[in-house]
């Protein structure tokens, strides 16, 4: 991975024709795919849709975890081709990735193989500007990335499209910004009276911490990073899913339960459970974009945002039972 981006912007700079695009920076928060919003250039419309997989990381998943982009014109459904793609992964404030590719189809799909060594690309290079690229628009790439769960920021510039020759100035290069998760699955043992009981916490957003049980009160807590910037979260298509496993028989099942983030109350509709599985009672934190938005203002209004933490309770009691089912989301109702 030696190519310095550099070297690569100045050839744009001396050796390309240019193109100037009219695009929108557009960006998604926290799903495992997405399809970012159209953008112009010139008369095209095009949209770039992005897939991270595994949706949960295990052990046995790691090993097949893949990163997905296909920049496609949005009127047609048709793969835009010869596409050069600037990919920078980071996770929280650590760059872990920064390379160009090239996709002469136009589908680019990254597998990776995590390992604790430097990083190491198998490929060819295409010889206009260097970047990475396959017959088959399949790379492998083994070292440390996508080896743990939670929220990858993918930064993607479309240096250039249709001809390997046609590249954008670098001011304008169309760039999309996607945040996507892998699912972070925490077991962990709850002791209560004389018993341990295996339970697991999986968050889809990001890595759980601080995981705490109160067996006074069997109530739960758990957080994880999220950034409180209401601009921020208006700006991105964005959820936080989270779930944890109660065993069954044991005296966290088969209870009502309430929840809260940041010690504010979340409506019924936020909280389901899926009692159906005779071996565990599963309640689920499904918190859509009008919810977050809502909590994040009350939690600025609150001065209570500094942590950079999203903060779960949950306890027994309240409105939401165990009745069999998983009720639909309203994103319409999500108001506080």
């Amino acid at each position: 991975m030696a190519k310095c981006v550099t070297l690569v912007i100045s050839f744009l700079l001396v050796t390309s024709i240019m193109l100037i695009p009219s695009l929108q920076k557009v960006s998604s928060d926290g799903l495992f795919e997405e399809t970012l919003p159209p953008a112009s250039i010139g008369a095209r419309v095009a949209s770039l849709y992005t897939k991270i997989s595994p949706p949960l990381l295990t052990s046995d998943a790691m090993q097949n975890a893949f990163f997905q982009l296909r920049l496609f014109d949005s009127n047609t459904g048709n793969n835009i081709t010869d596409v050069n793609y600037f990919l920078t992964i980071s996770k929280g404030d650590e760059v872990l990735f920064r390379e160009l590719f090239y996709s002469k189809k136009g589908p680019l799909t990254l597998k990776f193989q995590p390992n604790e060594g430097p990083i190491s690309i198998f490929g060819t290079t295409e010889p206009f500007l260097g970047g990475w690229t396959s017959d088959t628009g399949d790379i492998t790439i083994a070292g440390p990335v996508l080896s743990e769960g939670g929220l990858y920021h993918f930064a993607i510039e479309i240096f250039g499209i249709d001809n390997v020759r046609n590249i954008f100035q670098p001011e304008n290069a169309p760039r999309f910004d996607s945040y996507l998760s892998i699912g972070d699955v925490h077991a962990t043992n709850l002791t209560y009276g004389n018993k341990v009981y295996n339970s697991t916490l999986i968050s889809y957003y990001d890595k759980v911490q601080n995981f705490t049980f109160e067996p006074e009160n069997l109530k739960v807590r758990w957080e994880m990073p999220f950034n409180w910037n209401v601009s921020r979260i208006k700006a991105n298509n964005i959820f936080v899913h989270e779930e944890i496993w109660f065993p069954k028989p044991s005296p966290f099942a088969n209870q009502s339960y309430s929840g809260e983030v940041n010690d504010i109350p979340l409506p019924t509709k936020m909280l389901m459970i899926d009692a159906t599985n005779s071996s565990k009672d599963v309640v689920h934190f499904m918190i859509p974009k009008d919810g977050i938005i809502s909590l994040a203002e009350n939690v600025n209004r609150n001065g209570s945002d500094t942590s950079g933490l999203m903060k779960f309770e949950l306890k027994p009691g309240g409105n939401l039972s165990g009745n069999g089912s998983m009720m639909n989301m309203n994103s319409s109702s999500m108001s506080f």
